[in-house]
C-alpha cells in the first residue's frame, strides 16, 4: 500500500466556508482556528516526515498566537522539527523561547520539558557538561512529591 500525502489549504477553506459553516464573528475565535489549524498541518507534516511543509505551517501560526501559551506551543513545535532534521542551533534558538514562555506561564510541564530536550541536544553535540547542568534542571522540576521522575532522556 502507498500513501500519498496531499497538501490541504485550511486557510483558503476558512476564509472561504467560514460564512458558510461556521458563521464566525469574533476575530479572535477565527485566529484560533486557523491557527490549530495550521498547527494540525504541521503536525501531520511531521510525523509524515515531510519537514519543510511542517515548518511552513508552524511558522503560518506564529502571527496567529494571540497569547503566551499558543506561542509556546508553536515554538515548542517548531524546535522539535528542527531538532528532527538535526539542525541543533535552530532547534535551540525555538526551544529556548518556548522555554522563556514557559517561565513566564509558570507552566512546570513544559518548562521541565524544555529543559529536557535542549540537555539532550547539548549531549548530541558532545557538550556533556551543559546536558548535565541543564538535565539537573529538568529532573528537580519533574520530579514528584515521592522523588520519582516524571520524565527520562533517552540517549541513543
Amino acid at each position: 500500500i502507498v500513501v500519498y500525502p496531499f497538501k490541504f489549504d485550511f486557510f483558503k477553506f476558512l476564509n472561504l466556508n467560514s460564512n458558510r459553516f461556521f458563521k464566525l464573528r469574533n476575530k479572535k475565535f477565527k485566529s484560533s482556528v486557523q491557527i490549530y489549524g495550521f498547527i494540525i498541518l504541521g503536525v501531520a507534516d511531521k510525523y509524515l516526515g515531510l519537514y519543510k511543509p511542517a515548518l511552513y505551517d508552524f511558522k503560518r501560526a506564529i502571527p496567529l498566537a494571540n497569547d503566551k501559551d499558543r506561542l509556546m506551543l508553536v515554538y515548542n513545535w517548531i524546535g522539535g522539527v528542527f531538532n528532527s532534521v538535526e539542525d541543533e542551533k535552530d532547534a535551540l534558538i525555538y526551544d529556548f523561547r518556548s522555554l522563556k514562555l514557559a517561565r513566564e506561564l509558570n507552566n512546570k510541564s513544559i518548562e521541565s520539558a524544555d529543559i529536557n530536550i535542549i540537555a539532550s541536544i547539548y549531549y548530541n553535540e558532545g557538550k556533556y557538561q551543559k546536558s548535565l547542568h541543564y538535565e539537573k534542571k529538568s529532573l528537580a522540576l519533574s520530579q514528584t512529591k515521592k522523588g520519582k521522575a516524571l520524565s527520562y532522556t533517552y540517549k541513543s
